[in-house]
């Protein structure tokens, strides 16, 4: 039977060979703190720094005080939490021209511990919005020079300074590394691949460039994640399915119609989430999130004294309209919808041709 996307009422749907995106946004105002307001780098070195002795010290110049302590209130409160100056990732690019760059961002690791809770982070598919900054120097000094090689075997003190003033030893972020790369060696996928692909495309968003098709889920992975899922957060619907004459009709005749038994059991179990989670479904199922449904599912367990679904609930009209949500979830997923007017379009048919409808 043809699921079209168009009128339909709106139903929570879910995929569970899915991992859902979920934005990862960092810090998009530190930016323009820096602009132009940092003006130089210096390198030293000072006797100790809490348990660090004769750590290297990287200087950060800036136009005015007021200045440097704005972008470093900024840095610190990236650490926030971790109390590790890491969360500041610093790298630096070699170029050819003997010109040098520092690059400025937040350590995405750190930044995925800070936004994801531990339990459902492989769960989940992060998507990065944040920003890196980079400043290029005209020349590699001897001062970078020693510094490059001070800090391979130390860690080393980030502070601020106004130019003409002492550093700002108030401010101090102790990092244990940085990032050092010639132009041509810089990983494709790093923060400073990415702030260079933006500067050799003068500034030309990289929103447009097409996801590697090594990237995109594919029909087996989707099915067998989906399989493990099921199993894993619905042992009691699963169980109580092999035991309903009355859910066995319903979808035997369902299954007549052209659906998959896959499809007819997620649904079932996507249906069994309103009596399991009533709260979340208060507002309404638009208004229901995935991420905070598969915490729930991650952080509790199906217990055998949940209750059964109704006979109203058992009708192949409701199971229908959910398997037309969980595959409208799915087509949104693995497939580009920007490519396709949905308005009318046969999902299961689109689903069916790119391999994602068997199991």
């Amino acid at each position: 039977m043809p699921l079209t996307e168009g009128n339909r009422q709106s139903i929570f749907g879910c995929d569970y060979g899915i991992r859902p995106k979920i934005a990862v946004v960092g810090d998009l105002e530190f930016q323009s703190k820096l602009g132009d307001h940092f003006v130089a780098l210096g390198y030293t070195s000072v006797p100790s720094f809490g348990l660090l002795v004769d750590p290297p010290v990287l200087a950060m110049l800036f136009d005015t005080k007021g200045s440097a302590r704005e972008c470093f209130a900024h840095f610190t409160g990236w650490a926030k939490g971790s109390e590790s100056g890491d969360a500041v990732g610093i790298g630096f690019v070699e170029f050819e021209s003997n010109e040098y760059a520092m690059c400025i961002y937040q350590d995405p690791e750190m930044l995925l511990r800070r936004t994801i809770p531990e339990a459902i982070r492989p769960e989940v598919d992060p998507m990065f919005m944040a920003l890196t900054y980079m400043k290029v120097f005209p020349a590699q000094s001897k001062g970078y020079v020693w510094f490059k090689t001070a800090v391979r075997d130390s860690p080393f003190v980030l502070v601020p300074a106004a130019s003409g003033d002492a550093p700002m030893m108030d401010l101090v972020v102790t990092k244990r590394s940085a990032n050092f790369y010639r132009e041509r060696e810089v990983p494709e996928h790093s923060p400073e691949g990415a702030i260079l692909r933006l500067r050799a495309s003068e500034g030309e968003t990289e929103l447009h460039r097409p996801m590697p098709e090594s990237m995109k889920p594919q029909p087996d992975q989707v099915a067998a994640r989906r399989r493990h899922q099921l199993r894993r957060f619905f042992p009691v619907t699963l169980e109580r399915m092999q035991w309903s004459e009355a859910f066995k009709a319903v979808r035997k005749n369902l299954l007549m119609e052209g659906f998959h038994e896959w499809q007819v059991n997620q649904a079932w179990c996507n249906m069994s989430l309103h009596r399991r989670f009533p709260d979340e479904f208060e507002k309404g199922d638009s208004n229901v999130n995935v991420v905070d449904v598969l915490g729930r599912l991650v952080n509790t367990y199906e217990a055998l004294g949940t209750s059964q679904m109704t006979s109203e609930q058992l009708q192949p009209s409701r199971l229908r309209a959910q398997i037309r949500a969980d595959s409208v979830y799915l087509f949104k997923s693995v497939l580009a919808p920007e490519e396709f007017h949905l308005d009318g379009l046969d999902i299961q048919a689109e689903l069916s041709k790119r391999g994602f409808i068997g199991d």
